[in-house]
């Protein structure tokens, strides 16, 4: 029987059939023109470049944001869009507020221990108001998660200041206790620290992003996102929406370009 994930790389397979679109046996696009909507824009471009993945890749070589099953393609092609427009339409979406004036991919909120810092897939933000930080999921919800923890993380109890009940959220992960098959709250964490070191608790807003396939893993994922969401409800500003949900959202507003929401239904969303 095909894996869920499996179906989903087979819906991406079908659209660059349907579309002429040349790929390799490892589903990576031949350019990574090909797996956008638009060209990249210039700024997005130059943080995706100054990240740690090699998603843009050299130009005999595309990175991994040209494979058929990219999360960061997918979180291009919904906002990538919008940046050079009003963006209080797709906060007001996101958020329920119309407030912002910048998008940016590719952020990183150090949370002062060694290594490179996760990279959030998208921050929505404008000055005097709190950001929303978007984390994205595709293909990722539908193979087992990894979540670990150094030790370095519990060393120095000030990294957890005003987030009792998050730490020992990530003790549990770290030690065995709790469990996440199919979310990755281990990074989930290590943003929110990063955040929180950089604007303070009740300062933002984390939204996880993720691509439903309807099946006995998504119903697995809702369960254990209502289980983080509970267990660090009191401390963090922390909520989660399926792409699917988001898309419905979108054709309520103005397309930021001509074709956006057809090229998203097509690839995407396809109506049942």
């Amino acid at each position: 029987m095909m894996s869920d994930e499996a179906r989903i790389i087979r819906s991406q397979v079908d659209w660059a059939q349907r579309h002429g679109i040349d790929f390799d046996r490892s589903n990576v696009c031949a350019t990574l023109e090909d797996n956008l909507f638009i060209p990249l824009r210039p700024e997005t471009e130059a943080e995706f470049s100054r990240g740690a993945g090699d998603e843009l890749g050299r130009p005999d070589s595309p990175g991994s944001m040209a494979s058929l099953r990219s999360s960061a393609a997918l979180a291009v092609n919904v906002f990538d869009p919008w940046r050079g427009t009003d963006l209080g339409p797709l906060t007001e979406l996101i958020a329920a507020d119309r407030w912002a004036d910048r998008l940016r991919f590719e952020v990183t909120y150090p949370t002062g221990l060694k290594g490179i810092p996760p990279h959030l897939d998208v921050v929505i933000d404008q000055k005097g108001h709190i950001p929303v930080a978007i984390e994205s999921k595709f293909t990722e919800v539908y193979s087992p998660a990894k979540n670990e923890f150094r030790s370095s993380y519990f060393e120095d109890p000030r990294l957890w200041d005003d987030m009792t009940r998050t730490r020992q959220l990530a003790e549990g992960i770290g030690t065995g206790a709790e469990q996440f098959d199919t979310l990755g709250a281990a990074q989930l964490i290590k943003h929110l620290l990063g955040l929180k070191r950089e604007y303070g608790v009740g300062r933002f807003r984390l939204l996880y992003l993720w691509y439903e396939w309807p099946g006995d893993i998504a119903e697995r994922h809702y369960s254990e996102l209502e289980r983080f969401s509970e267990a660090i409800d009191d401390e963090m500003d922390f909520f989660a929406l399926t792409y699917q949900r988001l898309y419905e959202r979108l054709g309520t507003a103005e397309e930021p370009q001509p074709g956006y929401c057809a090229y998203l239904e097509d690839r995407y969303f396809p109506l049942p």
